[in-house]
């Protein structure tokens, strides 16, 4: 069972990327709740030896990261304003 069918077969409040629950998005099984004032941000980093330099395949794993990463970000970005209408207040 994925994200998005458990939320859209039980009553959960779910935190996290719009793109894990496109789909349902799309269904009109959930909605965006909209919650004003809170303010989380996630982020990443890669963390190696200092001492030792990086491979090329090591590279490439980071730069393919990070364009996957731009993709995310541009697909976040269009389930946002295709569903802000779909929006519910709530205040924190």
């Amino acid at each position: 069972m994925n994200l998005g069918t458990l939320i859209a077969n039980s009553e959960v409040l779910a935190l996290g990327p719009l793109t894990l629950v496109e789909h349902e998005l799309k269904s009109g099984s959930v909605v965006i709740v909209l919650a004003e004032g809170l303010n989380l941000h996630g982020g990443y980093g890669f963390v190696y030896l200092k001492s030792q330099p990086l491979s090329p395949a090591a590279r490439a794993y980071m730069t393919g990261i990070r364009a996957h990463e731009q993709l995310l970000v541009k697909n976040e970005a269009r389930l946002e304003k295709l569903y802000r209408h779909t929006q519910r207040r709530t205040h924190t």
